[in-house]
């Protein structure tokens, strides 16, 4: 036993540190504080005691004011150890227990009470919006996430009668804490691992809760704007125009931006900026409301004038089946809530979903022989617009200019679905994979095999554009239109208002938003879209020599406001060398960047299973997926994990649903996004894994080789570098003896060693 003191303000122990000693308060008081809460410790405290077990510390400790503590060293000696060689030690460590769990627990119990308390708020402040724009008649709009927003919930959760056993032991009277642990020092240790288990269990749940949070108030504010904040203040703002009463806005609104500065997750400064535009437009609403009213009438809003009956004539929609179509879109137009989920509603939706495609289907197979398409027609089969009062005046005017510009860039591989359909109808593109993963070649097969056709039925359907566009329209367009449109349960395709948060020229996917993404994650993650592929050269003795080639995905950009972003095939056909192909919103109210970065993460670990086959978990085979399955499927006995670490993962395997490729992709993105900048979020194995087969670039490797975390690793990736690209001299020096010229395919391998 020695005698230590802490000045006050000095870091005694920070949290993520080995234990090396036990101390004990004598006098003074010390802080602990994590994003788990905070405790106040006094004289006959011990510091980090449910922590003792694991060895790693869960909190930051900092003395208050001058502190002094016995300390007692664990280098020789385990906490079993210590309370055996002292009796009265044991009594002070269990009752020291008892007052930090039950404060923990108490913690724990008013953050769970505080997450379920802001669920309610989300879904109240949700629709008492929707009840505003009702009074106001006002089309609500729709907010992502909010529909799916549950209640938090923990896998397993905490036993009931926790907070009181603890809460109970801490109030014994002297006596029996002393008949307890004074003499007992089997008892007291087994009591001081179960609270400690205890406790662990607890921090389990509060970063779940804290993750909860985060998750719940990127509903209340973010910085894509789509939010219940700019719900609240486009709505006020659009009043302010109408010069009606404000009044009870402006106290929602109040009450929103409390709740906002409330919210840990959320980024104050972040609050500023946003309450002081919310005030620019608020001022500007009033003064254009002041403007005298030209009266001239506005020559697009005529020409758009009764959109969906020019719609349905150019696609030559029955006449009963247009009649039926038009009373259901009124009836859609007029309904208060278009994303009500009463069973009328749900119906009305069906409905309309149903003629959407039939229209769609029609609409374009007549586009491919007119030069000179409607422009309601173009904007249909651009963006799903259907009527000026659905989709609101201003948005119908911004679409109508948007349908005049050139969206789709062949040469970059990013199309519009009505171009990426006329490429199909034109041969230059094969349709997509359907759900069930067969090819339009293998469809034909199956057609051929069930007798549906014959085989010369098959062979002229195999050479028919128009076949092949109708494959793509009724496998690969109403999946994906639904799915990158992110809203499941309340889906209809046809442009509305209520789903339009932003306007849709800030919204509009282009091309150079997509490949300004794509080349960020490609500086990071260089071989991102690099395959494997073999060169022969047989007149020099090369037969086999495995070359990389980089090969970019194609982009096909659906007719819906989305906030998803989904990988839909890696390969085309069974060409290795061929791209995949992304889906993205043609209106993208989510990060470009972040989809991008996650889409890229889903490609690797799909390709990897694609180049793999059926071994891709087998880890005697190593690969991406065989070794990160590994990872994950046995990190509990992984002895390089520290017990935090592991407890890391089991939350994330949580969040992630036990999904071991989504747990991999939430990885990839802190690896491109945050690791890259030499900032770590990941433990060292999966560290590890991800230099080995998604490594940085030469440029980040040099700026982050001094870092201890990935020293190690870069030196071992240079050392394998550098062989391979001896082996490859010596295959250039074999080539320019026979006297011919190195090919560019090995010279571009060449460069690809140097990246």
């Amino acid at each position: 036993m020695a005698v230590v003191t802490f000045t006050a303000g000095t870091v005694i122990l920070n949290e993520g540190a080995p234990i090396n000693q036990i101390l004990i308060i004598s006098s003074g008081s010390i802080h602990a504080s994590s994003k788990k809460g905070e405790l106040f410790l006094e004289k006959g405290d011990v510091p980090a005691i449910f922590d003792l077990y694991c060895g790693y510390s869960f909190y930051t400790y900092t003395a208050v004011d001058n502190v002094s503590c016995l300390s007692y060293s664990l280098e020789n000696q385990t906490v079993s150890d210590v309370i055996r060689g002292s009796a009265g030690l044991g009594e002070l460590f269990a009752a020291s227990m008892c007052r930090q769990c039950s404060n923990i627990f108490d913690d724990f119990i008013m953050q769970e009470y505080q997450c379920d308390k802001f669920y309610h708020y989300l879904k109240n402040s949700y629709q008492e919006y929707v009840s505003l724009c009702q009074k106001y008649e006002v089309t609500p709009k729709q907010l992502g996430g909010i529909e799916e927003l549950a209640p938090f919930h923990a896998q397993e959760d905490l036993p009931d009668y926790l907070a009181g056993y603890y809460e109970a032991a801490k109030g014994f009277e002297p006596a029996v804490k002393k008949a307890l642990f004074h003499a007992r020092p089997d008892f007291t240790d087994g009591f001081l691992q179960k609270a400690a288990d205890d406790v662990h269990r607890v921090f389990e749940h509060i970063e779940l809760l804290t993750a909860y949070q985060g998750d719940s108030a990127y509903l209340l504010l973010n910085t894509g704007q789509i939010d219940l904040f700019d719900l609240y203040t486009t709505l006020c703002v659009e009043v302010a125009r109408m010069q009606e009463d404000t009044m009870s806005l402006n106290a929602a609104i109040s009450k929103l931006m409390i709740q906002m500065e409330s919210q840990h997750a959320i980024d104050k400064t972040l609050c500023k900026q946003r309450a002081a535009q919310y005030r620019e437009a608020l001022d500007a609403a009033a003064a254009a409301a002041e403007l005298p009213d030209d009266g001239k009438a506005d020559a697009l809003l005529e020409e758009l004038s009764d959109s969906a009956k020019c719609i349905l004539q150019y696609a030559d929609y029955a006449e009963d089946s247009s009649k039926r179509f038009l009373a259901d879109l009124d009836r859609y137009i007029n309904t208060s809530d278009r994303s009500s989920q009463e069973d009328d509603v749900h119906a009305l939706r069906k409905r309309l979903t149903l003629a959407f495609y039939e229209i769609y289907t029609a609409a374009f197979q007549f586009s491919l022989s007119d030069k000179n398409v409607p422009l309601p027609v173009r904007m249909f089969l651009l963006f799903g617009y259907m009527d000026e009062s659905l989709a609101g005046k201003e948005n119908a005017k911004e679409l109508a200019k948007l349908a005049t510009q050139k969206l789709s860039d062949p040469a970059r591989q990013v199309y519009t679905l009505y171009d990426w359909l006329k490429e199909i109808y034109e041969g230059r593109k094969a349709p997509s994979r359907n759900e069930f993963d067969s090819d339009y070649t293998q469809y034909l097969h199956e057609m051929r095999y069930s007798g549906k056709i014959d085989a010369a039925t098959e062979s002229r359907m195999a050479e028919d554009g128009v076949q092949k566009v109708l494959f793509e329209l009724q496998n690969m367009f109403p999946s994906v239109n639904k799915v990158t449109c992110g809203r499941v349960t309340t889906f209809c395709p046809l442009f509305s208002e209520h789903n339009c948060l932003r306007s849709p020229e800030s919204m509009l996917v282009t091309a150079d938003k997509l490949h300004n993404a794509l080349d960020n994650v490609r500086k990071v993650d260089f071989k991102a879209f690099y395959r494997e592929t073999v060169f022969t050269m047989a007149e020099v003795g090369i037969n086999r020599e495995l070359i990389q080639c980089e090969v970019l995905p194609d982009i096909i950009l659906m007719p819906n406001i989305g906030v998803k972003s989904i990988l839909w095939q890696e390969i085309e056909g069974r060409r290795r060398t061929t791209p995949s192909r992304v889906m993205f919103p043609l209106l993208c109210q989510e990060d470009i960047p972040t989809l991008i970065t996650r889409v890229t993460g889903e490609f690797r670990w799909e390709m990897c299973k694609r180049m793999q086959g059926a071994r891709w978990n087998d880890v005697s085979e190593l690969s991406l997926t065989s070794e990160y399955f590994d990872y994950v499927q046995f990190y509990r006995k992984n002895i390089e994990l520290s017990p935090d670490a592991k407890e890391k993962i089991k939350l994330a395997l949580q969040r992630a649903r036990n999904n071991y490729r989504e747990m991999f992709v939430r990885d990839y993105i802190q690896w491109v996004m945050y690791e890259s900048t030499g900032s770590p979020r990941l433990n060292k194995v999966a560290r590890r894994i991800l230099l080995r087969y998604c490594p940085f670039s030469a440029d980040i490797r040099n700026k982050i080789g001094g870092n201890p975390l990935f020293k190690d690793m870069l030196e071992r990736y240079r050392i394998l570098n550098t062989q391979e690209r001896r082996r490859l001299d010596n295959v250039f020096v074999k080539i320019r003896n026979s006297g011919r010229q190195v090919p560019e395919e090995l010279l571009a391998q060449q460069r690809f060693l140097e990246m």
